[in-house]
């Protein structure tokens, strides 16, 4: 009877918990091929030389390993102007999204966000830009530790009920590991956009 009683107790403590932090809500989409399809390149270098060794499209990019003594470099990519085509579908979330009281934003792996500011705001929209590239260092892992960083951020303020738009499997993995049961809700969705023919 006792022990019914405590796992009674623990599920209405859970219970409990879930109704004392009024749901904060935040939106967060990644720019790069899930927002738009860029044509620009991301460079490898080499981390002692900063020589060019290849130049990778964004599908090439999100599948790239890098080897020893290389790196990526996001400066030049994330400087110029995005010339490419919008991804339809996640940019009607995010539209959709923008209009419901929470906080939405951009956090992209690139190194400068007024590009992609730039060119949301030539389609009407006028969202914060949040570029972490700097604090990557230029990989993948960077990258996701990085978005990571932010995010627990924000939970640190106050939000609670989150919601990740990427491309990237890692980063939504990395993201995921800052969910907390009856406190921080994370839900994740993977962007995979193929341009028609």
């Amino acid at each position: 009877m006792a022990h019914g009683a405590g796992i009674r107790m623990k599920t209405f403590k859970s219970y409990i918990t879930e109704l004392a932090a009024p749901r904060k809500p935040l939106w967060i989409f990644d720019f790069d091929d899930t927002l738009a399809v860029d044509t620009a390149r991301v460079d490898v270098i080499d981390k002692e030389t900063k020589k060019v060794l290849k130049r990778l499209t964004s599908e090439e990019f999100r599948e790239y390993k890098l080897k020893d003594g290389e790196e990526f470099d996001f400066r030049g990519a994330s400087k110029k102007d995005v010339k490419g085509n919008p991804i339809p579908a996640t940019l009607k979330i995010l539209r959709s999204v923008m209009g419901r009281g929470g906080k939405a934003v951009v956090l992209t792996g690139r190194n400068y966000g007024e590009t992609a500011q730039k060119y949301l705001k030539q389609m009407g929209i006028d969202i914060e830009v949040i570029a972490i590239g700097g604090k990557s260092g230029q990989s993948h892992e960077g990258v996701a530790k990085a978005k990571a960083d932010w995010i627990q951020a924000q939970i640190d303020q106050g939000y609670n009920d989150i919601e990740f738009h990427d491309d990237n499997k890692l980063n939504l993995e990395y993201a995921k590991r800052l969910a907390k049961p009856g406190e921080v809700r994370i839900r994740t969705k993977l962007i995979r956009y193929s341009p028609k023919g």
